[in-house]
């Protein structure tokens, strides 16, 4: 048996990979890792096509998929995999044709996001979805999405070690005994407007101080509109096994998102940390996905607009049970748990069929 794992970015960009990899090791089976190196970076353990495309202009965009996709092609037939996992659905789409042809029911599509190029390529998406053996999602929320007549498979955005020590975890800490309240944002910086609208909320408000971890596109224009603001900070770019110790003083960590299709649906990694760390979070209501979540295991606050965030913390502490939130947060990982037990039968089950 020998795999092929196509991954249209950089190999670090993805901390889910290694899901994979650790299963096909324990395994013993013979793999590949194809990667994109859009970074210009090296990268150990993988074959990388070298582009660095940083362009957004789509139709370049579109020339590199291809090119990734010829270069892909070409590997796939020389070493004669028995089996392929197609990360993302762009990636997917391009290669569609080849699967169907050279792969039908014997490759895994792993779904980590919405794309656009799927409202322009329905019915080849629909088909690469059906002639799948397996689907992985990281979101039940996909499937307001996705086409209907298949079965998806969750697969979280949580690291196994972690997940597999959450009942662990220490949970005795204060809450709420410091002024003012640090209310975190860590991981990718993408959107302005739901951040600033956080800021904007909250700016020089002595109850509240908020950080910033992590770089993103809207990274650098927030920080150009939070000069004359005394209560935020940016500490940009970090390393993820620095995630956990950055979020040591945290009292809420911030999850609102836009509400674009991706965000609606999906599951962040914030809502992961959340639980583990037993942190409350603040959502909003139009985040369908995480909305649901949150509501059923009373995780942290859920607000209409950013507006009602000081209100709802004040109310919120006011009723602050620890023991009912911590237990809660264990029984949302319980779940989480038991979804990865289920996805790491379905890929050993793809390996011996």
């Amino acid at each position: 048996m020998k795999i092929a794992l196509l991954f249209p970015n950089n190999k670090y960009t993805a901390p889910y990979l290694k899901y994979y990899i650790d299963i096909l090791a324990n395994q013993e089976v013979e793999f590949d890792l194809y990667t994109w190196n859009r970074s210009n970076t090296e990268e150990d353990e993988c074959i990388a096509f070298n582009n660095n495309s940083s362009n957004r202009n789509p139709f370049s965009l579109i020339k590199d998929y291809i090119n990734f996709k010829n270069f892909l092609i070409k590997n796939l037939k020389k070493n004669n995999y028995n089996s392929i996992i197609v990360f993302s659905c762009q990636l997917g789409i391009f290669l569609k044709p080849f699967l169907e042809k050279k792969y039908r029911d014997n490759y895994i599509l792993d779904i980590r996001d919405y794309s656009t190029t799927i409202s322009y390529f329905k019915n080849r998406f629909s088909n690469l979805v059906s002639n799948a053996s397996e689907v992985f999602i990281s979101s039940e929320g996909f499937k307001e999405w996705l086409p209907k007549e298949k079965e998806y498979i969750m697969s979280h955005n949580l690291d196994s070690k972690l997940l597999s020590n959450h009942r662990n975890t220490n949970v005795e800490k204060e809450y709420f005994n410091r002024k003012p309240l640090n209310i975190d944002t860590i991981g990718a910086i993408r959107d302005f407007e739901s951040n600033m609208s956080i800021i904007d909320t909250l700016k020089n408000n002595e109850n509240f101080y908020l950080n910033f971890y992590g770089e993103g596109n809207a990274a650098s224009l927030l920080r150009r509109n939070t000069k004359n603001i005394n209560n935020v900070s940016f500490h940009g770019y970090y390393k993820k096994k620095d995630e956990l110790p950055l979020l040591k003083e945290t009292d809420f960590i911030n999850i609102i998102l836009n509400d674009n299709t991706q965000s609606k649906f999906l599951t962040s990694n914030r809502l992961y940390l959340s639980a583990l760390l037993k942190i409350p979070c603040i959502i909003i209501e139009k985040n369908i996905e995480q909305f649901k979540i949150v509501q059923k295991y009373n995780l942290g606050i859920i607000v209409k607009n950013s507006n009602e965030i000081p209100l709802k913390i004040e109310k919120f502490i006011g009723s602050f049970n620890q023991t009912e939130y911590v237990k809660n947060c264990l029984l949302f990982l319980d779940k989480v748990k038991k979804d990865q037990e289920i996805f790491n039968q379905k890929i050993i089950q793809f390996i011996n069929k």
